[in-house]
């Protein structure tokens, strides 16, 4: 279970451009980085679908998700001067199939109506977890 809040981390330094740059999951563009007020201006490049984060600030966690994980990926600025930045993008090590209790096995914590699971009719169906009432 140690392996769950493992994480990669790709550091990155951008110049001002129009061009993706490739990192880790993720394809990154700095459009305007502003030292005065330290933000910076990105396109991000996920699954194919394009994005605009503006005003992002130095140690500011832009998070996201991709199709790969169920865990969001991360994007940090560390430092912002002229037409340039630093930081880092973080995602989980591993995938959800990779680890047994994220991959389906559902077992019986200590008989709790709430993390048992319950079985559909259908096997290409989601298994849905009851909710406790109160």
């Amino acid at each position: 279970m140690a392996k769950k809040g493992e994480r990669n981390y790709y550091e990155f330094d951008l110049g001002k451009s129009k061009q993706f740059t490739r990192e880790g999951p993720i394809g990154v563009s700095l459009r305007k980085a502003n030292t005065k007020h330290v933000y910076a201006d990105l396109e991000l490049l996920v699954d194919d679908a394009q994005l605009t984060k503006k005003h992002v600030n130095v140690f500011e966690p832009v998070a996201f998700y991709t199709s790969q994980s169920r865990q969001p990926v991360e994007l940090v600025i560390n430092q912002v001067t002229k037409d340039h930045i630093h930081g880092y993008v973080s995602m989980a090590k591993y995938k959800a199939g990779d680890l047994p209790a994220l991959s389906g096995l559902t077992e019986n914590l200590g008989g709790d109506s709430a993390t048992t699971a319950t079985t559909n009719s259908s096997p290409n169906q989601p298994q849905l977890r009851n909710r406790a009432q109160r």
